[in-house]
């Protein structure tokens, strides 16, 4: 064995053998083969100084054990403190187990104790402290860079032949590093023949890698990932990356131009969030515009002009994740801090329709709407005058009940709202209302939101209602303006103008690849990392996965050779930068009147000015690097600066008052910028560090937007978020809510609580003593508390059932006992009240127990037990009426407190069972041969049990032939398994709307798949807030369900 390697054997098995902590030191090794021993050793504590002699007499055999005789001593009893350095087999073992197991040197360190110590041992030398251990790895680390500055690191690897075709461009200071293979590209370029929309998702996240540390010891900024990923085939393909310190604007345009200068072309359809500076830059690259703003404006008098110019239409259709946008939508803090939570709900669902609007008309309607109900104080009834004694209600209220019906089903709405626009309005009036629309706004989707607004107020101001709003919020009026800046990017206001694509779309693809990034492909390492080591590993990832993707369905030829198309010009991007003619109009201008300014454009109003405001947005004072571009790049640019001036000069106008009354600029004041004439107010802004007074520098509204545009900056403010999943799908914002329209929006605070009951198979409720029985014990009460539980929490979530129930409650012990639920606070005072109530359907006249204890034993079916106690509150009666009033038996009467439905082998449509339960029958008298009318009345509650039979006795039996379900065997019946999501949350009975208040589940000890005579029922509780509740008089309160089927027996709806 080598010098580095033996010694550490001996200080192994030296603690193994005698357990003390010294630190051997081994200066003299002999091997004599000749001599009188073969191999003498000598060792010596560094600690206490204690003498170690080693002797092995013999020559040992090849590949065989050894015997050494030792020999200690010295004062090795006291305390040692030192280690043993770290080095040869030991320092590989560790450095081994640390970088290619990723363990953490403290857990090493805890391992090794753990494989040579036993209790009562004191710590041996051999193992290492963790600084030597951190250190170990440090350095081990560090020999694997190629540099110790990883920005050097990163330019060595780019000349590296495993990097030189990935690793683009490298920027110092700022640090950027643009990173895209050639099979990348051809795998693009194979997709976009093949795909109908190109489109890609584009997006950032941070906490990848760490800052990088400059000579003078300043650390850089934040580094973001930024990436570019569209679906392939089912599969995420990633289409280019950029990690940079810089988040501007400049930064992100300069890396997709850098991309397009491959010979591939721009997207189709590009997606991201509401971040400034990524949609300005995809903006710049991908369309023919110069900007944001221009792009928002021209989309806007797209949609506006009825005969539709192609070549202004966008080369790229820019889009907005709806997730992103619902999410920003639901912090808007005036929604957050409102005290009636259904504020928050009917707002943000509003916001949510202009998504799926396909016409201005539809979307103004419903803008209308949302700022009646936000800028009204009052609600209800209008007070005052009145026409011919008719009183109306309130815009608000009418504005409440048209969102709440489109919320409960859109779908339905906007086909009815198209069947008339295309039925109704003839094309003279449609043309004259798109005119008479552009006639009051200002090319900007925002400023034509603020004359609604401003309509709107003037409608709601004057007027008094019977009660104040609820959901009176002004404070949101200018985050709605703010939002509708950017509408054609958030919804499908654009779909047919462009002729392809979805009204709401998704960038789940590059969420779903950094989350892929940071959780797996970097499992086992601590983000943030190196920048040199990031790119090095994710770059040999991609490499990886890009090359399963063109094996998998030979998405790319083998005979393309991208090399041809490097060198190649910009001529398959002439699509990028045509310019926009300017000799056709893009538009009809029109003017507005006096009348409409005076009353319109108010200093009131809520016009906001034509600045887009979101959470993404920064603005920095920062000078602008000038990036030199090749001779192609700066031909693309002086086309675009061409078109961007004809339409600067299209678009030079604004909401300035005196420029709309022809009072124009007299040129004292000037932008510093295009020194354009401006006015001191309406057309311009404060210049910083400008004396004000005469002739004082300005800054036009164009120039500023495009400034404020161009500093944007990325931000990403995600790090130290819990991973805890949201409490409610933002997704779930988009779909039709049934029964939303019938909501109480004026109901504030918290769901109430009700008693739990606890079963009386407990130990905790004792036995009771009543009068005229004595002592009395509760079993199995599971049924009953099940049914009560859920029939409580209908009267504390329905003032109108709770209305009911108290209406009855004099002569009805059940509805009492409901009622009371909501009340009584202990638990002893209804446990009582419990064994009053169902001790005369259950009292046991035989069975005592000693001491003269009588037992209550409540097991029964749910079915029996609405039998039993809800007699004067049955779910329907029928009224069999003869048409003959001579009829010995003219009319009966007969309640029912459970409507039973069957379901075939567990499957079941609810609301077709219920309607065909409910329909009225015509029957032949058997008295008097005559007609007899069946009708149903139904009443306040409604209990549905759902009873399973194989499909054979559906088929062998008829429907007729089965007066009552009941008459089937209950063991015969089997489970009906649905999830809380499959269960109605409404149902229409004969014109009433009836709600789910619960459903009570049955678990049975056997697996036999039927129902048996013993097991537990569960009641699910959905409340008005819309959870679940699982009350269990087993446990001891409230749980949350599992996402799970359930053998569901009851559902219970109310009114």
């Amino acid at each position: 064995m080598s010098p580095f390697e033996w010694s550490n054997v001996i200080q192994e098995h030296f603690f193994l053998h005698t357990k003390l902590p010294c630190c051997l030191v081994f200066k003299k090794a002999n091997i004599s083969l000749n001599g009188k021993f073969f191999l003498t050793i000598r060792g010596r504590c560094s600690d206490c100084g204690s003498i170690f002699d080693g002797v092995v007499k013999d020559i040992p055999n090849t590949e065989s054990r050894v015997i050494m005789e030792c020999n200690y001593s010295g004062n090795y009893k006291i305390s040692h403190s030192k280690k043993r350095k770290l080095f040869g087999s030991e320092k590989i073992r560790a450095l081994t187990t640390m970088l290619n197991e990723n363990v953490n040197p403290s857990v090493f360190n805890r391992i090794e104790a753990s494989r040579l110590m036993s209790e009562g041992d004191k710590a041996p030398a051999q193992i290492p402290s963790l600084i030597s251990l951190r250190t170990a790895k440090s350095r081990a680390i560090s020999l694997t860079r190629l540099h110790q500055d990883p920005v050097i690191a990163i330019n060595i690897m780019k000349y590296n032949s495993s990097f030189c075709s990935t690793i683009r461009d490298i920027g110092y200071d700022g640090f950027f590093v643009h990173f895209w293979s050639n099979l990348q590209l051809r795998i693009y370029k194979d997709c976009y023949s093949k795909c109908k929309i190109p489109s890609i998702s584009f997006d950032a996240t941070g906490g990848c890698c760490r800052k990088i540390k400059r000579p003078d010891n300043t650390m850089s900024s934040n580094l973001f990932l930024y990436e570019g990923v569209m679906e392939v085939d089912g599969k995420t393909f990633t289409v280019c990356s950029m990690i940079s310190e810089k988040h501007d604007t400049l930064s992100i345009c300069t890396w997709l131009k850098r991309w397009l200068k491959c010979g591939v072309k721009s997207p189709k359809m590009a997606i991201s969030d509401q971040s400034l500076a990524l949609m300005s830059a995809i903006v710049q690259s991908f369309t023919q515009y110069n900007s944001l703003e221009e792009y928002l404006r021209i989309c806007f008098k797209l949609i506006m002009n009825t005969q539709v110019n192609e070549k202004d239409i966008p080369l790229c259709f820019v889009r907005n994740d709806i997730n992103h946008f619902v999410k920003l939508i639901s912090q808007w803090t005036p929604l957050k801090k409102s005290k009636f939570p259904r504020t928050r709900q009917l707002f943000i669902r509003s916001m949510t329709l202009l998504i799926y609007c396909s016409s201005m008309e539809e979307a103004k309607q419903i803008l209308e709407a949302i700022f009646k109900v936000a800028l009204s104080k009052y609600d209800g009834l209008c007070l005052g005058a009145t026409n011919n004694n008719i009183t109306e209600e309130t815009p608000c209220a009418k504005s409440k009940k048209y969102l709440q019906s489109l919320i409960s089903n859109k779908s339905s709405y906007f086909q009815t709202f198209d069947n008339y626009i295309e039925n109704t309005i003839s094309n003279e009036e449609s043309n004259s209302v798109n005119e008479s629309i552009c006639a009051d706004i200002d090319s900007s989707f925002m400023n034509w939101a603020s004359i609604i607004a401003n309509r709107s107020k003037i409608d709601v101001e004057q007027l008094e209602g019977e009660y104040d709003n609820a959901q009176y919020v002004p404070e949101i009026v200018p985050l709605v303006l703010n939002a509708m800046k950017l509408y054609p990017c958030w919804s499908g206001i654009m779909t047919k103008t462009f002729k392809y694509g979805d009204a709401s779309v998704s960038s789940c693809r590059v969420e779903s690849n950094f989350n892929n990034i940071k959780n797996r492909v970097f499992n086992g390492d601590n983000l943030p990392m190196r920048v040199d080591n990031f790119l090095e590993k994710l770059v040999s990832y991609y490499n990886g996965d890009h090359l399963l993707l063109q094996s998998s369905d030979s998405i790319v030829t083998t005979n393309s050779n991208i090399d041809e198309n490097l060198g190649s010009n910009l001529d398959t991007n002439n699509y990028n930068s045509q310019t926009v003619s300017s000799n056709k109009s893009i538009i009809n201008e029109h003017h507005l009147n006096d009348q409409e300014l005076e009353t319109d454009c108010t200093d009131e109003g809520f016009y906001i000015g034509g600045t887009i405001n979101n959470s993404n947005q920064k603005l920095y004072n920062k000078n602008v690097v000038q990036i030199e571009e090749d001779q192609d790049m700066e031909c693309t640019e002086k086309r675009k600066t061409s078109t961007g001036t004809i339409l600067n000069n299209e678009f030079n106008t604004n909401i300035c008052l005196p420029c709309k009354n022809g009072d124009f600029p007299t040129g004292i004041h000037r932008c510093a910028f295009c020194n354009r004439s401006v006015h001191l107010f309406g057309c311009s802004v404060n210049l910083v560090d400008s004396e004000e007074g005469y002739g004082e520098s300005r800054i036009c509204l164009l120039c500023f937007n495009q400034s404020e545009e161009n500093n944007a900056e990325e931000q990403w403010q995600k790090k130290n978020i819990s991973n805890r999943p949201p409490i409610r799908s933002a997704n779930s914002y988009l779909t039709s809510q049934p029964g939303f329209d019938h909501l109480d929006l004026s109901q504030n605070g918290s769901i109430k609580a009700i008693i739990f009951l606890k079963n009386g198979n407990t130990f905790q409720n004792k036995p009771c003593t009543l009068p005229g029985i004595g002592k009395v014990i509760l079993n199995n009460s599971c049924s009953p508390d099940s049914l009560m539980s859920i029939l409580a929490c209908a009267a504390a979530d329905s003032k109108v059932y709770y209305d009911y129930l108290s209406s009855i409650s004099k002569k009805d012990k059940t509805a009492k006992f409901i009622i009371s639920m909501l009340n009584t606070k202990t638990r002893k005072v209804m446990h009582k009240e419990r064994i009053i109530l169902l001790a005369p359907y259950f009292l046991s006249k035989d069975k005592h127990l000693i001491g003269g204890i009588s037992t209550i034993d409540a097991m029964d079916t749910l079915s029996s037990t609405a039998h039993k106690m809800l007699k004067n509150m049955p779910s329907y009666k029928k009224i069999n009426q003869c048409t003959n009033f001579t009829c010995e038996d003219f009319s009966s009467q007969q309640s029912y407190e459970v409507v039973t439905l069957t379901a075939i082998d567990g499957k079941i449509n609810i609301q077709k069972e219920v309607d065909i339960f409910f329909k009225n029958e015509t029957t032949i008298c058997s008295y008097c041969d005559s007609k007899r009318n069946i009708t149903v009345n139904v009443k306040k509650n409604v209990l549905i049990e759902l009873v399973s039979i194989p499909k054979e006795l559906e088929a062998s039996t008829s429907a007729l032939d089965i007066d009552i379900i009941n008459d089937i065997q209950q063991n015969y019946a089997g489970e009906t398994l649905l999830t809380l999501d499959e269960i109605p949350k409404t149902l229409n009975v004969n014109g009433h709307t009836y709600y789910i208040r619960g459903t009570i589940v049955f678990n049975s000890g056997l697996r036999t798949g039927l129902r048996v005579t013993s097991g537990h029922y569960k009641a699910f509780a959905y409340r008005k807030n819309n959870y679940w509740e699982v009350y269990d008089d087993l446990k001891d309160g409230i749980t949350q369900p599992k996402a799970i089927k359930n053998n569901v027996e009851v559902i219970i709806y109310t009114i």
